[in-house]
């Protein structure tokens, strides 16, 4: 017992144990919401429906992929420069320039709509308008929980992203009962993101920051500067990003609306393992610094990688013993025709998590290396799907296999620059 309480002790007194427990408890708890999403309205909307929320859902995901390289180049500044007022006026602006490219976007979507909803197969332009509304509100909610995360305000952070998960079953289940199906469920993220949004300002308020208000121009002498970590930062987040979350859209274009909707189900089932774990990469980024040793930097990686491969693995394990009861489960008997593509698309899942937690790592120390073993998996995984996309097994096939080289590469080239620089 005094052996328990002694580990017990140790661990409330490492801060990177201790902010992964915080944020991974509340990460658990958002990740459930944001997964009890897609069964709700998994089940109120028609399977062609579902199928073009969860085409949405991807393309918001690579939409968004911008936001995550500004975000993640302005938790690094925060968690490495001291001067507050630098730290406001840089972020301030950072955010200024990720508005105009989310306005751009909208635009350029707006004008796209009637082509995407054709060449998709969608009933309405609508859907469409609103995720790129969405995107807008979504840099703002970005930017301020980069700060709080930047600031190690775990706890904020996570209750900002509690109140958005939460919003969006309620408001998106209203709207689709009301009869607004895909537009509603489009129509209930966008709401929560400002519902989240207001708590996250206010909390980022609390903590000293201040937006600051210069030219309707960015300052390009405060971002010239970050343009090289944020291209290092935007070429790795694409790649990783694309990687685990393109096979819905490629299977809605390839195949027909019936069995986009269906594989849209065991997609979802399969990013529980990427909820789970996705908490671990976060913490590392704000906990390894290039001011530490690196051996200490490369302890934080290797408990990291631990929690994520039991926990990751864990749920992998589980869909691979039973994938057709978790598919009746959480989604019901209209989803049975894949439930055999689960345990595999799981493994995929999994792959990626630990390649984006260890892309992670470089990014947090600025390591250039990485982008060459993130690009050659993802070329992999081009080339695997060019060869054979005939079926959505062969798309999930194309999927493992890239990810399987771009994990053998990063594990490689890490354990050598480890073993290098610690000599």
């Amino acid at each position: 017992m005094q052996k328990i309480t002694t580990i017990v002790r140790q661990a409330r007194a490492n801060d990177f144990i201790r902010h992964n427990a915080i944020f991974f408890v509340g990460s658990l708890f958002v990740a459930f919401l944001n997964y009890l999403y897609y069964p709700v309205l998994g089940r109120m909307l028609s399977l062609e429906s579902f199928g073009e929320l969860q085409v949405l859902i991807s393309l918001f995901t690579q939409m968004t992929i911008f936001i995550s390289v500004i975000t993640l180049v302005s938790t690094n500044i925060i968690s490495n420069e001291k001067d507050s007022d630098v730290v406001n006026r840089t972020v301030s602006e950072l955010e200024k320039f990720t508005l105009y490219i989310g306005y751009g976007i909208l635009v350029l979507i707006t004008i796209l709509s009637p082509f995407l909803k054709t060449s998709l197969k969608f009933e309405s332009v609508m859907p469409f308008i609103i995720i790129g509304l969405v995107l807008v509100a979504g840099i703002m909610t970005g930017f301020r929980g980069a700060y709080l995360r930047g600031k190690r305000d775990f706890l904020g952070a996570t209750i900002a992203n509690a109140l958005t998960a939460f919003s969006k079953i309620g408001v998106s289940a209203v709207l689709v009962l009301v009869g607004f199906k895909t537009s509603g469920a489009a129509g209930g993220i966008l709401v929560a993101q400002l519902i989240g949004l207001s708590y996250a300002v206010y909390k980022a308020r609390k903590l000293g920051f201040v937006k600051h208000r210069g030219n309707v121009r960015p300052d390009w002498n405060l971002l010239r500067p970050q343009a090289r970590y944020a291209g290092l930062v935007l070429f790795v987040s694409l790649i990783t990003t694309v990687q685990y979350s393109t096979d819905v859209t490629i299977v809605k274009y390839l195949f027909s609306p019936e069995v986009a909707g269906q594989y849209a189900g065991i997609a979802t089932i399969s990013r529980i393992v990427l909820f789970l774990t996705s908490s671990f990469s976060i913490v590392l980024l704000s906990s390894v610094k290039i001011s530490q040793p690196p051996r200490d930097n490369s302890k934080l990686l290797v408990r990291a990688l631990m929690m994520t491969l039991a926990l990751g693995g864990s749920a992998t394990l589980l869909f691979a013993i039973f994938p057709t009861q978790i598919v009746h489960v959480l989604f019901g008997a209209r989803y049975d025709a894949f439930a055999h593509l689960l345990p595999l698309l799981s493994t995929a899942i999994l792959t990626m998590s630990v390649c984006n937690l260890i892309a992670n790592y470089h990014i947090a120390l600025r390591h250039g290396w990485v982008m060459l073993y993130v690009g050659l998996g993802a070329i992999a995984t081009i080339i695997a799907l060019l060869l054979s996309h005939g079926s959505p097994d062969a798309v999930v096939r194309g999927l493992a296999i890239g990810s399987g080289i771009m994990l053998v590469g990063l594990v490689g080239w890490t354990g050598h620059r480890a073993g290098f620089t610690l000599k």
